[in-house]
């Protein structure tokens, strides 16, 4: 005859475990998630610092020293590598100078991968943009 089992005292045990291991996943979903953020005002960061050095310039060429310089130094310092895009319109006979009060765009993109403890789970685009006017006056 079996006798059934009254007592419960290893239940409690095994219930914590299951709810620890709940929390520990919601605080791994919660810094991935916050993690996008941080990336996100790196990526705003480099486009307005970018933008300011463009409206000073005058140019948008990626071959200008003073440009190629501040891209180095913001890639090195934010550690971040985007995909920089300047949308405006040019002088018609040189197309990388900007004419004084001509705005201008500043667009740095770059994929982000969403997962945590060796998963991937998707890759999303984050995008960081500036605005600016030309403050560099160049003769006809």
């Amino acid at each position: 005859m079996k006798i059934p089992i009254k007592s419960t005292k290893g239940e409690g045990y095994i219930d914590a475990v299951f709810l620890i291991l709940i929390f520990v996943l919601l605080i791994v979903l919660v810094l991935n998630i916050l993690s996008v953020f941080s990336v996100k005002n790196k990526l705003d960061h480099f486009a307005v610092e970018l933008a300011r050095e463009v409206e000073i310039v005058g140019d948008v060429s990626t071959t200008n020293s003073q440009i190629a310089t501040k891209v180095e130094a913001l890639r090195t310092n934010l550690n971040i590598n985007p995909d920089i895009e300047v949308l405006g319109n040019t002088i018609p006979n040189n197309g990388t100078k900007i004419q004084i009060d001509t705005p201008f765009t500043v667009v740095c993109t770059t994929p982000y991968t969403l997962g945590g403890g060796g998963f991937d789970l998707f890759t999303i685009d984050l995008a960081g943009t500036a605005t600016g006017r030309s403050e560099q006056y160049w003769k006809p």
